[in-house]
Formats: structure tokens, sequence, C-alpha cells
């Protein structure tokens, strides 16, 4: 047992030294920017804040009173992740000695907290002395684990908590001989239903897709009632366990409901699942640091080990006496336990996604440590299993070394690329306002686009002398930025003779360009802003007397061109030799895609293009789809101007149409027709 402490406390010394590296080099992104802001807000600020949000209080609140011990530099601001990630490494370990206290299908209680096989020969999933070591050794040295470990949000605080309610159900199922015949037995049939009560809510109050980690715990508990002969003893520990969770949320429930399919952080649309699960078995594998190409090969690598491994155990062995059948499988309640715990809340978040398509793996951490759980028992096994076949006997004590070299390998790789990598940095927001607060001079501006981001931002930066593009406390991509905004740039830049812009995810908010096209109608790029990872940084000198434009008509020469009643071009801005604005009004809903045509061409016809300009119009992120009908969108696109093309008038030629799909086929694809649109004249009638 000494010698089980001994390296167990070495895990934990690893685990805490893995987490605390290097903990605040790195830039706050905007969601810790987020974590940061509510910290600073007063207590009731940030209650109301929480219950207009996607997350509930738990983890800010936390963070609140962090706050006040530690400040609010990065370090501090993260160091309670770290906490959590090194609490649930012995949790963990305690966790996986209660599950070898399981027998197979048993309706008696343990008396001990490791078990020994029933019968030499029927050892799979029954687990051993390593099991428990094996699954913290997993949680410590997980990329994924250090990863999140490493970052100011609630991912580790949710994970130690599934962990945790976990371990209290498995306590009040699944009880030892020590614990039944204990003097104050109904003391503890009442303690452990209400801690778990306890532990359950506050998940619930750390994010709500705890909720589906009770589905699976239920589901469980369902099936152990069945097949339990004292059953009626654990109904009531088992209703005020999931009823006491369920009234110590019942406060934020109806928050919780209104806030049901109220997220406009994202589009509509349908989540492609296979993309999904692919990313899960990455993420979960290989971490967040591997590129997805070179993930995918690593994740499936070391499921075909796991696969081999399953098969090993799976060949039956030999009976050595009529005691000792011949059977090598064995069904173990901890399985079960293990296999919901993963799946349940997995399957329900991919299927509450579906029509949200807004997917993270990290939504479903809380189920890593079941995974964890399973590798460690499949391992185990492979181990200590009797072999009667010597070729077997090697060949699982191989995939057992290839395992954990593999694994290792994998953690070690992805680990490498975290602490130094710089294509896995967080967006650098802290190098990008340094260099602002070094060169901007007192005559000019900061503009952010997205205003979104503005948490983040302000931390790095301060509160004053900047202007978000749009004002918004969260993202909403229906917020999307159109020409009006130069009124509210107009106030940021008067009296000033410079512009900084910021950018993060504005090709969301300012899909088409409009912020840039305004300050490039004012003033002039000066092309001295940098390069910083993951934030866009420009510079613009401006021109004072051309601040009225802010207030014209920005379209500098008309068209008024009708495409099939379906959509009109109002005309264009050249805004130097090289770039040409579109002003297009949608007239009826538009599909996705639009192919437009594009050539210059001079008075006798001959083309001045280098090729003739031919793409979808809009973006992906913003295809004419989702145009409003009525109002006025803009579309940037680069001149192709022939290398000694003289100075001169040339005529742009526009085409615009559709392409119909292929025989057979349901939407549209290169490989289809295009049908261009007919121009129309004031009665109807085609032009051209």
């Amino acid at each position: 047992m000494k010698k089980n402490w001994f390296w167990l406390i070495i895990l934990i010394l690893a685990g805490t030294a893995l987490r605390l590296a290097w903990l605040d080099r790195q830039s706050l992104w905007y969601d810790e920017g987020v974590t940061w802001m509510l910290s600073q807000m007063p207590l009731t600020e940030l209650i109301k804040w929480t219950a207009a949000d996607i997350q509930p209080p738990l983890y800010y609140l936390i963070i609140w009173i962090n706050d006040i011990i530690f400040s609010d530099s990065e370090w501090a601001l993260r160091v309670p992740s770290v906490f959590f990630g090194i609490l649930t490494i012995p949790l963990i370990y305690t966790l996986g000695r209660r599950l070898s206290s399981i027998h197979p299908l048993s309706h008696q209680p343990s008396n001990q907290l490791t078990s020994q096989p029933t019968h030499p020969n029927s050892s799979f999933f029954i687990l051993h002395s390593p099991f428990s070591f094996l699954a913290a050794f997993f949680f410590t040295l997980s990329p994924l684990m250090i990863y999140y470990s490493q970052e100011a949000r609630m991912y580790t605080l949710l994970t130690f908590e599934a962990t945790l309610a976990g371990y209290l159900l498995l306590k009040i199922l699944h009880p030892t001989i020590k614990e039944t015949q204990d003097s104050n037995r109904l003391k503890t049939r009442l303690l452990n239903p209400l801690l778990y009560a306890v532990v359950s809510a506050m998940a619930l109050y750390t994010h709500y897709f705890a909720a589906f980690l009770l589905v699976a715990h239920a589901l469980y508990a369902l099936f152990v009632l069945w097949q339990s002969e004292a059953s009626r003893s654990k109904l009531l520990p088992l209703l005020l366990a999931f009823g006491g969770s369920v009234l110590l949320f019942a406060p934020w429930l109806p928050i919780l409901l209104a806030r049901l399919g109220d997220d406009p952080s994202y589009w509509p649309g349908a989540l492609k699942l296979n993309e999904a699960i692919r990313k899960v078995a990455i993420t979960f594998i290989a971490g967040e640091t591997v590129i997805e190409q070179i993930g995918w090969w690593l994740t499936l690598a070391f499921l075909t080990l796991i696969v081999l491994s399953f098969i090993c155990l799976l060949i039956p062995n030999q009976p050595t006496s009529p005691s000792h059948p011949n059977s090598s499988f064995i069904f173990h309640l901890s399985s079960l336990f293990l296999t919901l715990w993963l799946f349940i809340p997995l399957v329900l978040i991919l299927t509450l996604s579906y029509q949200s398509p807004k997917f993270n793996p990290r939504y479903a951490l809380l189920a890593w440590p079941a995974l964890a759980l399973l590798l460690a028992q499949l391992l185990t096994n492979l181990i200590t299993r009797p072999y009667s076949l010597r070729v077997t006997f090697y060949a699982a004590r191989l995939l057992f070394v290839l395992s954990i070299v593999f694994f290792l390998a994998v953690s070690s790789f992805s680990l490498f690329n975290w602490f130094n990598d710089p294509r896995f940095s967080k967006d650098d927001f802290q190098a990008l306002a340094q260099f602002v607060k070094e060169r901007k001079a007192p005559d000019e501006t900061v503009l952010l686009s997205s205003g979104h981001f503005f948490p983040v931002w302000a931390y790095y930066y301060g509160w004053d002398g900047w202007t978000p593009l749009p004002w918004m406390l969260r993202l909403d991509v229906d917020q999307v930025t159109t020409l009006p905004m130069a009124q509210t740039i107009a106030e940021a830049v008067e009296g000033q003779a410079g512009v900084w812009l910021v950018t993060w995810q504005d090709e969301v908010i300012d899909p088409t360009g409009v912020v840039p096209f305004w300050l490039d109608r004012i003033g002039e790029r000066r092309h001295d802003a940098g390069d910083f990872w993951g934030v866009g940084l420009e510079h613009w000198q401006l021109n004072p007397h051309h601040f009225d434009r802010l207030h014209d008509n920005p379209i500098q020469r008309e068209a008024q061109l009708n495409f099939a009643d379906q959509i009109e071009l109002l005309g264009y801005t050249q805004l130097n030799d090289s770039e040409l604005v579109l002003f297009w009004r949608p007239k009826q809903p538009l599909p996705d895609d639009l192919v437009f045509n594009f050539d210059l061409t001079d008075a006798d016809g001959f083309s001045w293009s280098r090729q003739p300009l031919t793409g979808r119009l809009g973006s992906d992120v913003y295809p004419p789809s989702r145009w409003p009908v009525g109002e006025t969108v803009i579309t940037h696109h680069q001149l192709p101007w022939q290398i000694g093309t003289p100075p001169g008038l040339y005529i742009a030629e526009v085409e615009l149409g559709a392409v119909a799909p292929p025989p057979g086929a349901s939407t549209a694809t290169a490989a289809g027709d295009f049908s261009g649109w007919d121009i129309l004249d004031a009665q109807g009638r085609p032009q051209r």
C-alpha cells in the first residue's frame, strides 16, 4: 500500500509540474478575457451576466473569489484550473480502486478495494492493482487535460466534479462489506447521497452539459436496481441523490429553460457528425495541439493497438480443470458504468448540437476520465489474465508495452507542440496590445472589429481609447456590420489623425469588409502594423478633408442593374487601381451559391484581364442566402489587370447566375451547368 501511494505522489508531482509549466507565458484569449471581466464585476452583476449567457455561474464565482486572493494576472486566472486538474489525479486513482471492488454482476458487497479474478481463466474486465495507477497515469500525462488545466475556463472543474460524482454514485450502489457493517451505516447511507446531490448540482452550476452525465448515472443506477436483490435498500439513497441534485439546481432551472435554443453565437444548420466524431477521437487521444491530419493517423494507430488488445483478451484459454471452464469474457458492472459515462454524454451533446452545429470536443471533457479508466481497465487485464498459449502470453505483453510507449510518444509530441510550436499558441492579444501602446500617437484611436472581443482587449490595453464595431456584449452572428456603421466610425475618428484597426472574428461580424471600406475612403493604409498570431492589425493615416465621405453616398457610379428580379447591382466604387467595390441589394431570398463572372475590356471589346474572373459571390460564412432582402451589401474584388495595361477608361463586364445541379444531384456543384441571369428593364423585360 505504501508503495502504491509513493507512485501516486510521483504522479501528482509530475502532473503539478506539467500543469504549472509556463502557465502565464501565453496571452489570454477571448474566452479567458470574458472570465477576467466577470471576475471584476460586482457579484450581482456577475449573476445577471451568467443568467443571460449560455454558461452558469459557479466557475465564475470561484474566479471572483480567486481574484480577491491572488489578483488578476494570467497566472492567477489560470491557477484554479491547475488546482482542479491536479486534484483529479488522486481522485481518479481513488475511483479506480472503488471500481476494483465491484464483482461481475455481483449482488454482494466487496470487503476490499482490490479484487482478484473469480477464476483464473475468466479474468476479462476483472480489475487488478495496476488499474488505478494506470488510470491516474493516463490522466496525469494526457495532453488534453494539461492543455485545459492551463486555460482560465471551467473545464477542469467540470471534469473534477464528474469524477467525484461518479465515485460517490459507486459508493451508494456498491458499498464494501466494511461499509455495510459500519455502526454508523444509517448516517453513511444518508451522507453519500447528500454529497452526490451537492456535487452533481455543482456540476450543473458549472456547465449545463453536466445534465447528460446525470442521465448516464441514472441509467446505470436503474440497471443495478434491476439486477440487485437488495434494490429496495438502495432506492431511498438514489432518490435522495438524484432528487437532491434537481432540487438544488431548481432555482436556476427557469433560466436554463429560457436559454434553450437561444445561442446567437453560431449559425443555424446541421452538424456534420462524421467530422465531429473524428475531431472528438483526435482530441481525446492526441489533444488539441496536433495538426488534424497527423492527429488522425496517430488516433488510428492507437485505436488499432486497442482493438488488437481487445481481440487478444477474447481468445479463449484451454480449461485447466472442470472448475475453471473455458471462458474468456465476463461482463462487469464497472465496464457498463464507464461505457455509459463515456458515450451517453457524448451522444446527447452531439444530438443537441445537430440542429445548431456549434460543437467543440471540449464540451465533452466531462466524459474523458471514463476513457482513461476504460483504457486502464483493458491494459490491466491484458497483463494480468492467465494465458494457456505462450504466443498469446507474449503477444499480450507486447501489446501492453506498445500501447504505453505509444501513449507516451503521442503525449510528448503533443506537449512539445503546446510548449514550443507557435502554430498552437493562443491568439496573441498581449503582444498586439503592447505593440499598439508603444506606437499609437496621442491623436490616434483604436477600432475593434468585431466588438465582442473587448474583454480581452481591455485586459491588456485598458478601457480607454478604443471603440468596438459594433458594440455587443456577446458574439451575435446576426449583428453583421452594414454600411450605416459609418456613423459610429465618424464619431470615433472625429479629431483623430490615425486609426489602428484590430480584427478578430471579423469574418463573422464584418464579412464584407465594411469597416476597412470606410477607412479606405477617408485615409491611407500605412502598412506598418506588424503581424500577430491569430489577431489582425492595420493602420490608417486619416485625411480630415475626407471625413464628409462618411456621410455621403458611398457609391461613386450608380448602375441600377436588375438581375432576373432576384438582386440589383446598385453601382460601384473604385478604391484604387486594383480594387473595386460592388453594391448589391437583394430583391428576394437568394440561394447559397451565386456565380460571378467578371472581365475588363476596352471600347473595342479587347479583354485586358489576365484571365476572366469567375468565383462565388459572397463568402462561406456570409453567402447570398444570408443577405437581408432590401439592404445594401458590398463585395470587394481585385481587378485582374494584365501586366502593361495602358492607362485609360475600361468597361467592367459583370455576369451573375447560378449553377444548376447535374442530373441526379441534390445540390449545385462545379460540375453543374451555369445559368446566367437576365438583366431586366423597368418593365421586367430581358435586356441582354
